[in-house]
């Protein structure tokens, strides 16, 4: 999986004054993903950690201190050691952080590459609902959590369909006017394939024509079942890329003091690994 510092900034509450926390793995080697199985009526929450290069490495995660002005690395919490070998895959029960907003900091062969929240998030009622999947996540490997909950049935089979359920009630406003809506769109592409970056893409396909490969979320549609539709080439590490986009369509005055259409587009991707078998 290719290198990548996400750009995401967690507004950290100290003492005296907030911080930016800068989220995300330095490396190339390490994927990191709390998933959450379903058996029967219990759940367990579980942590991924998997080393995608060609050699074995040393893996660390200390508790970081946040509320630290200046955190000394290696000196917090130890919640996790191990030497993974090449193209192995470790499940482990997720490790709980004293602090109630924790982050977990990653040692790659004893060098700092990264911090990630700890994600302690259960699935609610409506993630629940409906059709039973033994899977469920709120997050991306190697990022933030999401305000949308994902799922699926394998670990090591891309799914030929993802529910997507929202984690939060729509819209995230309460139009006063006709034409003012907020909704939700989502669709499914291959790690290999060019999923569009401009905003509002998503908005602009089904504008041309309905497009049955694009799931929508709104105030009357909570949960939607996406298709992928495509099969993936063979490749040593699937990757399923969920491209979200929340468009809200509103009005504002222009400098002439006068009501005109307005629109905005949020997105978001994240990144499902599918691994190799796990040993029995």
């Amino acid at each position: 999986m290719r290198k990548a510092l996400l750009l995401v900034f967690l507004l950290g509450q100290l003492p005296a004054l907030a911080t930016q926390i800068v989220v995300g793995l330095r490396s190339d080697n390490i994927i990191s993903w709390g998933v959450w199985e379903r058996e029967g009526t219990s759940l367990k929450h579980y942590l991924l950690l998997y080393n995608n290069s060609s050699q074995p490495l040393s893996l660390v995660i200390r508790e970081w201190d946040s509320q630290a002005v200046s955190p000394v690395p290696g000196k917090s919490k130890k919640l996790y050691q191990s030497q993974l070998l090449a193209k192995q895959l470790v499940r482990l029960r997720y490790p709980k952080t004293r602090a109630k907003v924790g982050y977990l900091e990653y040692f790659e062969n004893a060098v700092s590459v990264g911090v990630l929240p700890s994600n302690l998030s259960r699935p609610d009622a409506a993630a629940l609902s409906g059709e039973t999947y033994r899977y469920y996540t709120n997050e991306g490997s190697n990022s933030h959590s999401l305000t949308y909950w994902l799922a699926f049935n394998s670990l090591v089979t891309p799914p030929a369909q993802l529910r997507l359920t929202a984690a939060t009630a729509f819209p995230t406003f309460t139009p006063h006017r006709r034409g003012e809506e907020a909704y939700c769109l989502v669709k499914l592409y291959p790690s290999y394939a060019a999923a569009p970056r401009q905003p509002g893409a998503l908005d602009s396909l089904l504008a041309a024509g309905p497009d049955p490969t694009i799931g929508r979320l709104d105030s009357a549609r909570q949960a939607v079942v996406v298709p992928a539709s495509f099969r993936f080439l063979p490749m040593p590490l699937p990757v399923l890329v969920v491209l979200i986009e929340t468009v809200e369509h509103s009005f504002r005055y222009n400098e002439q003091r006068q009501l005109v259409p307005d629109k905005s587009v949020s997105g978001v991707r994240c990144l499902l690994p599918f691994f190799p078998p796990l040993p029995n």
